[in-house]
């Protein structure tokens, strides 16, 4: 019998495929321990703790969020922090070991390593050769803490039974937080998706009509000290109507937590400012 549950979820949208994820995590998931990042702890508690793998059949469909969500933060904010590197200074003052934009868009390539995973698919959609790295040999291995959640991302395009392009995305994460991290990260990946479907779409003429997101998660936990607002939360599902908790993009709750941005202005911006021109050369 396997010492750690595999939890197996699908859904159409990311709201219901988010549903069923917190319901299954904390029907099947296990008591735990992690090791700790807090200032002189040495271990959490954790109150679920599974591996995962989470599908969303297709991922820009609305609706993409859901009130079941703890805190509902600024998930344009979050796009900016991956596409843009509004964050990236904090690396520079020390203060973060990393980034996600400053894993992905390296100097070496124009463009990063997004740009280079365009002109592969743009080229060869088939491949199975087209991914982004985050991890790095040998400096995260040596940190003692702060290292990247997020390893890999790889990317492939399908023919669906229309015979329709579809861009599948699998993410690999060794380890994150269900209760907070989880829906941040889906957020900055749809940000990812979305950019390289548009480029596709308008430079190498690929038509792509959807996305399918698969995230895999070595370690999804939930931690002791959020065991109490989990469970609240479980509850709300099964007492509520699932539509009833559904949120669109355009919500005017989520307008006006957003400040009236897009979901994905920073996903027009890089591609308008950054990417159009490498791929008009």
């Amino acid at each position: 019998m396997s010492v750690l549950p595999y939890i197996n979820v699908e859904g159409k949208t990311f709201a219901e495929a988010y549903h069923k994820l917190l319901l299954a995590v904390y029907e099947e998931g296990i008591t735990s321990e992690k090791e700790s990042y807090a200032f002189q702890t040495e271990k959490d508690v954790l109150f679920r703790e599974c591996e995962s793998r989470f599908e969303v059949l297709d991922f820009l469909e609305e609706p993409m969020f859901s009130r079941a969500m703890p805190g509902l933060p600024d998930f344009p904010q979050y796009i900016e922090d991956i596409l843009l590197g509004t964050k990236d200074y904090l690396v520079a003052k020390g203060i973060y070991t990393y980034t996600y934009h400053e894993r992905i868009f390296v100097p070496e390539i124009e463009g990063g390593q997004l740009a280079e995973a365009i002109r592969k698919l743009g080229k060869h959609p088939y491949s199975n050769r087209v991914q982004v790295v985050i991890w790095r040999v040998p400096k995260d291995n040596l940190m003692e803490s702060g290292q990247p959640c997020l390893q890999r991302i790889w990317f492939k395009i399908f023919k669906d039974e229309k015979e329709n392009n579809v861009l599948r995305l699998h993410v690999y994460f060794r380890s994150r937080d269900l209760g907070y991290a989880f829906n941040e990260n889906v957020v900055g990946m749809k940000g990812v998706a979305k950019l390289v479907m548009d480029c596709l779409n308008d430079h190498y003429g690929l038509n792509i009509e959807r996305i399918n997101y698969v995230d895999h998660c070595d370690s999804l936990h939930i931690y002791g000290k959020d065991a109490k607002e989990f469970e609240r939360t479980v509850n709300l599902l099964r007492k509520r109507k699932e539509e009833e908790l559904f949120l669109e993009s355009t919500d005017p709750f989520l307008q006006r937590l957003w400040k009236g941005r897009n979901l994905f202005d920073a996903v027009e911006k890089v591609k308008e400012e950054i990417f159009d021109p490498i791929f008009k050369k």
